[in-house]
């Protein structure tokens, strides 16, 4: 394949697209963040990885291998609302906080004033935010009556519960909740309207109708992960989530709208070390529900890695999209994106990449937008499915990638590399990632 040639096909069509959309209605655009992991320690003995992010004389915007101080979260988002001032919403994917929180004194309530405090930042840079509970939004239709204002969203990562990964399961017709569940919801409690609290007591999970017609369904991935404590891998339904999950869908295609499903931790292996994320019933459960819904779901956004990646694979009926993170915890600058969605199908359409590097001042620019950099002409299962075996056609066609999916810190290619990431970006679970590694390589084009 010509890969020049290639590229500059894709980047006509991507143009044509661009000019049909704006014939027809304005773009939608979202804010999208991850693994945030404010480090209220940071530069002190108590930060976390101490020997590194706890010595004097730190920069105070951050440092390679430590988690983010108060001044990053703060320029991320004074960032963000300079590239956008009135999104239609906001995301997060999770992990707010810092890793090996319960090294903290007092780590449950330094959570509560994290969280807090987080989303205080928000009220402040995004004042006409419409926001749950608020006491200027007496109701959701009055919000919408009077144009949708932005709406912010989170998902909970591994590292929102003390310990990591600790999140006790709810008993069956349980009266009283799992604690760390109750803190979470009475932390976010300001933003969770009544039943988005109830639910969120009751598994970590909860639907926010965000614009309408577009509901975003945020999952507690942390029910399905392989690391969860404890063990629940026997259970078929923790929290009876896949139960709720599947009445949320129903409920949005009886009302014809379209679903988005955020979560922290993808059903799919990691890049970095090639290990599964999921229990593997878990995952055969949550697909056979997206083929259900085909129709219904539109997206699916998660973070957790670090990194800037997809996996697609073509009986799944969208992509996954993974995000990068503000935390430069493992060698990547700090990061969030701006997401554009078709305001008629929901279909995610683009998304552009703004990044900083660690210096004084802290400078904010665009790093790139996935269609104008890749040549796509949308992030359709088809399309990122030929980017998965077009990009790892050699180590010429895959670099591209690798110099972006770790912001600031391209990977160079070498022997094997295109061969393991044509494996990685072109499946979703596990097992066909396995059976993909073990399979003779494609012919040449």
């Amino acid at each position: 394949v010509d890969i020049v040639s290639h590229l500059g096909h894709m980047r006509a069509l991507a143009a044509l697209v661009l000019a049909g959309i704006a014939a027809t209605a304005p773009a939608g655009r979202f804010l999208l963040f991850s693994d945030l992991h404010y480090d209220p320690l940071y530069g002190t003995p108590g930060a976390h990885a101490p020997r590194v992010c706890g010595r004097p004389g730190l920069s105070a915007v951050g440092a390679i291998g430590c988690d983010s101080p108060w001044a990053l979260i703060e320029s991320a988002v004074v960032a963000a609302r300079d590239v956008n001032p009135a999104p239609d919403f906001i995301v997060f994917a999770g992990d707010l906080a810092r890793h090996t929180l319960r090294a903290v004194p007092n780590a449950t309530h330094v959570l509560t004033d994290m969280i807090r405090n987080i989303s205080a930042l928000f009220d402040t840079h995004f004042p006409n935010t419409t926001r749950f509970g608020s006491p200027a939004v007496e109701a959701h239709a009055e919000a919408y009556a009077a144009g949708p204002g932005g709406v912010l969203a989170f998902a909970l990562g591994n590292n929102d519960v003390v310990p990591d990964y600790a999140l006790p399961v709810n008993a069956p017709n349980a009266t009283q909740p799992a604690p760390i569940l109750q803190v979470l919801a009475d932390a976010w409690r300001h933003e969770l309207s009544d039943g988005e609290y109830h639910d969120m007591v009751s598994g970590g999970f909860f639907a926010r109708e965000v614009v309408p017609g577009l509901t975003l369904l945020s999952l507690n991935t942390l029910l399905y992960a392989l690391d969860h404590v404890p063990d629940t891998t026997a259970m078929p339904d923790p929290d009876s989530q896949f139960v709720w999950l599947e009445a949320q869908l129903q409920t949005v295609r009886a009302a014809r709208g379209r679903a988005c499903l955020v979560g922290h931790i993808p059903p799919t292996v990691a890049s970095f070390d090639l290990s599964a994320m999921w229990a593997p019933a878990y995952i055969v459960r949550y697909k056979a529900l997206l083929a259900a819904y085909a129709d219904t779901v539109a997206c699916q956004l998660f973070g957790h890695f670090h990194s800037e990646e997809f996996r697609v694979d073509r009986t799944w009926p969208t992509p996954l999209l993974l995000t990068s993170s503000i935390s430069p915890i493992y060698d990547a600058n700090p990061s969030f994106r701006e997401v554009v969605y078709d305001p008629t199908s929901f279909e995610l359409i683009d998304f552009c990449v703004h990044a900083a590097p660690l210096a004084i001042p802290l400078r904010w620019n665009l790093s790139h937008c996935a269609r104008a950099y890749y040549g796509w002409p949308d992030l359709s299962v088809a399309t990122l499915a030929t980017a998965a075996d077009s990009l790892t056609a050699s180590c010429a066609a895959l670099q591209p990638f690798l110099d972006v999916y770790k912001e600031g810190y391209p990977e160079p290619c070498g022997p094997g590399l295109p061969a393991r990431w044509r494996c990685t970006l072109g499946t979703v679970a596990p097992a066909d990632f396995a059976a993909c590694m073990q399979a003779p390589p494609p012919a040449p084009a």
